[in-house]
C-alpha cells in the first residue's frame, strides 16, 4: 500500500479490491469482509459490479484520504489500461473493465514488474488503443498522461474518499432506524398508516430491485459461461513466449556468457521463459578463489549468486523476463505436426514429435476481472498437442527459421560448449499445437 501526494490531496494506491454481491445490503457485507481479513477502512463503487476497496487503518491511511483507482475509473471511463510514471524509477499501474477495478491492478512497482503485469492484463482484456495509457518510450500502444492532470481537484468526488468500516450498526443506520422508532411511536394511528404504505411500497421497490438483480446475475452467468468457454487464459501457449522471442532472448544470453570465469570453463546452459541456469567446469590450475575473484567483476554488486559443488563445477541463475506471446487459437490449422516435421525432414533433420495429452489452465480470474467460478470446469481442449525435441549444431532459430510463431511454443534451450572445436551443440525442446 502506498500514499500519493498530488495537487493538495492524499490518494492511496493498492487497496484491495473485491466484488460486494449484494446490492442493498453491500455494507453489511463490506463489514464482514473487512472483519474476516483485518481490514476496517474501505471506498465503495457503485455499478453494474458494486465494489469494495479495502484496506487496514494500520497502513498509515485516513478518512481524509482518496482511492487513486476509483477517481481514475470515473474519468478514464468504463474500460481502460493505464500505467504512470512516478519518480525515483517507480510505475503506477491500474486497469477497469465495466467500470469496476480489475483486482489486482492497483499497484506500483518497478519498470519490468509494471510492464510484465500489463501485457498480461492486455493479453486478458485485448484494450484497444484508444483505451491504454503508457509511457511513450515504452512502445506500447496508448498515450501518456501525466498522473497529477487526471487526479485534480475537480475529478476527485466525496465517493472517492475513504471510510470508516464499523463492525454492527453504521452511525447512519443507527440515526435512520432511531428516528424511525421515534416517529412511529409520536404518530397516531394515521402516521402508522402512512409508514405501513410506505414500508409496503419500499418493500417493493426492494423486491423490484431485487428481481432485476436476479435477471442481471442470470445474465452475467450466461456471460461467465460464454467467457469461460472462450477465455484465452485457459490455453496453455497464451501467456508462454512466441518462439521467434523466445530463441532470440535465450540465444543472446547463452553468446553473452563468459567462456572462462577465473579459469573455470563454461560447460552447459538451460534457458527457460524465467530463468538461464549456467555451469562451468574447473580446470587443471584453477581455484575456487580465482572463480570468485572474476565473477565478481563479471557480475558486480552480488547482483547475481554461484554455488560450487565438490569444488569442480560451479553454476548460477540469471532471472529472464519475457512477453506473453497471445493467444494463437483463431490461427491454429489442421496438419501443424505434419507441417513441422516436414520442415525438418526437406534437411534431413532428425526431429521427435510425439502427441501428449493436451491441458488446459484454470486462471485465477476470468477475463473480465471476476473470481474464477469455484465449480467451473475449464473449457475441454478442442486442440492436439505434440511434445517435440530436436538437436542441432547449429543455433536453434536458424534451423526453426521458416516456421511460424502461431501454434508452436519453445520451453527448453540447452546449450553444451564443446572445447575441442569451441563451438556449442544445442538441444531444442517445446511443444506443437493444432486443430483436431
Amino acid at each position: 500500500m502506498t500514499i500519493l501526494s498530488l495537487n493538495g490531496r492524499k490518494f492511496v494506491v493498492g487497496l484491495r479490491w473485491q466484488a460486494l454481491k449484494s446490492s442493498v445490503h453491500y455494507m453489511r457485507e463490506a463489514r464482514q469482509f473487512g472483519k474476516d481479513h483485518g481490514m476496517d477502512i474501505v471506498v465503495i463503487r457503485e455499478g453494474l459490479v458494486t465494489q469494495g476497496g479495502f484496506v487496514s487503518k494500520k497502513s498509515g491511511v485516513t478518512k481524509e484520504m482518496y482511492s487513486a483507482a476509483s477517481v481514475l475509473t470515473d474519468v478514464l471511463g468504463p474500460s481502460w489500461l493505464a500505467a504512470f510514471r512516478l519518480d525515483d524509477d517507480r510505475y503506477y499501474l491500474v486497469a477497469a473493465d465495466k467500470s469496476a477495478v480489475i483486482p489486482d491492478s492497483d499497484i506500483i512497482g518497478s519498470e519490468d514488474r509494471i510492464r510484465s503485469r500489463m501485457m498480461e492484463l492486455n493479453s486478458m482484456f485485448e484494450f484497444s488503443d484508444d483505451q491504454i495509457v503508457a509511457p511513450e518510450d515504452w512502445s506500447f500502444a496508448g498515450v501518456e498522461k501525466p498522473l497529477d492532470s487526471l487526479l485534480t481537484a475537480q475529478n476527485v468526488k466525496k465517493k472517492h474518499r475513504l471510510k470508516q468500516l464499523t463492525f454492527g450498526l453504521s452511525k447512519k443506520e443507527w440515526f435512520r432506524y432511531s428516528t424511525a422508532a421515534i416517529l412511529l411511536g409520536a404518530v397516531g394511528i394515521g402516521a402508522w398508516t402512512y409508514f405501513e404504505y410506505e414500508r409496503r411500497a419500499d418493500q417493493a421497490r426492494r423486491a423490484a430491485l431485487e428481481a432485476a438483480r436476479r435477471a442481471e446475475l442470470a445474465r452475467l452467468d450466461e456471460d461467465q459461461r460464454r467467457q469461460i468457454a472462450s477465455s484465452a487464459l485457459t490455453r496453455p501457449w497464451t501467456l508462454k513466449p512466441r518462439p521467434s522471442e523466445m530463441l532470440s532472448l535465450c540465444e543472446g544470453a547463452i553468446y553473452s556468457l563468459p567462456i572462462t570465469i577465473g579459469g573455470w570453463v563454461f560447460e552447459a546452459s538451460q534457458c527457460t521463459a524465467s530463468k538461464l541456469d549456467a555451469t562451468y567446469k574447473r580446470t587443471t590450475g584453477s581455484t575456487n578463489v580465482d572463480f570468485q575473484r572474476e565473477f565478481a567483476q563479471v557480475f558486480p554488486g552480488a547482483s547475481v549468486a554461484y554455488s560450487v559443488k565438490d569444488d569442480t563445477e560451479a553454476s548460477f541463475s540469471i532471472t529472464m523476463h519475457m512477453p506473453a506471446g497471445g493467444d494463437d487459437l483463431e490461427r491454429l490449422q489442421a496438419g501443424m505436426r505434419d507441417m513441422f516435421v516436414a520442415h525438418f525432414q526437406r534437411v534431413d533433420h532428425t526431429i521427435k514429435a510425439d502427441k501428449i495429452a493436451s491441458q488446459v489452465i484454470t486462471p485465477a480470474f476470468l477475463p473480465n476481472g471476476m473470481p474464477w467460478p469455484k465449480d467451473a470446469p475449464a473449457p475441454v481442449p478442442s486442440w492436439n498437442t505434440y511434445a517435440f525435441v530436436f538437436e542441432s549444431a547449429g543455433r536453434p532459430s536458424t534451423t526453426m527459421a521458416g516456421l511460424p510463431d502461431d501454434g508452436i511454443r519453445v520451453a527448453i534451450v540447452e546449450a553444451t560448449f564443446k572445447e575441442g572445436d569451441a563451438s556449442f551443440s544445442w538441444k531444442t525442446v517445446g511443444e506443437i499445437y493444432g486443430l483436431q
